[in-house]
C-alpha cells in the first residue's frame, strides 16, 4: 500500500578499519528510507569474555560508498 516509511536490516559483520589489522567483529545496521534518503551502516564492535559474556565496544558509523556514482 505504500505505507512503509523506512525498513531497518540487522546482521554480523567483520569490519577492517585499516588495512593489516585485525578486522573487529560487529552487529551492522543497515537502515533504507523509503524516500531514498541516506543514513550511514551504524557498526556495534563486540567481543565475548572467557566466560561468554557479550562486551560491546564503541560504536561508528561508515558511509555508503557508491563506486563512482553521484
Amino acid at each position: 500500500k505504500g505505507n512503509m516509511l523506512a525498513y531497518g536490516l540487522t546482521y554480523e559483520a567483520s569490519v577492517q578499519m585499516e588495512e593489516g589489522k585485525e578486522s573487529l567483529e560487529t552487529f551492522a545496521i543497515d537502515i533504507r528510507f523509503a524516500d531514498g534518503s541516506e543514513v550511514p551502516v551504524f557498526y556495534f564492535p563486540y567481543t565475548f569474555s572467557a566466560k561468554r559474556q557479550p562486551a560491546f565496544g564503541e560504536m561508528f558509523a561508515v558511509r555508503r560508498d557508491h563506486h563512482g556514482t553521484d
